[in-house]
């Protein structure tokens, strides 16, 4: 009888650690980590999403580009973006380490010098 208890003791143990268990949620994700492409059934790194560049503002002593909705300068990177060169109908970036690429303004009343 004592076997039988044991044995039954045992299973019902291992019975409630399975089941506590399976209802725990999965990690969390980082959420500053880049958005991963789904659904495409390749492997591998998914190529860097092309940034907007809406606008260039150029003065005598600063330039600046709006890029995704983001004043940035030559030189700075932000949220995977690296400007590399402000012209004023161009701008070199590259995105999370990518080879530079250009963004050009399709408008030319989005450009602007000041003098």
């Amino acid at each position: 009888m004592k076997r039988t208890g044991s044995a039954f003791s045992a299973l019902l143990g291992l019975l409630l650690s399975a089941g506590a268990t399976a209802n725990v949620p999965p990690p969390l994700e980082d959420p500053t980590q880049p958005l991963r492409a789904t659904g495409s059934g390749k492997s591998g790194a998914a190529p860097p999403q092309r940034p907007s560049l809406s606008s260039v503002l150029i003065g005598q002593d600063r330039r600046f580009a709006v890029i995704d909705g983001r004043r940035m300068t030559e030189g700075e990177s932000r949220a995977g973006i690296k400007v590399w060169e402000i012209r004023a109908d161009r701008v070199v970036v590259s995105v999370n380490g990518s080879p530079r690429m250009v963004l050009e303004i399709g408008n030319s009343r989005m450009h602007k010098e000041l003098r």
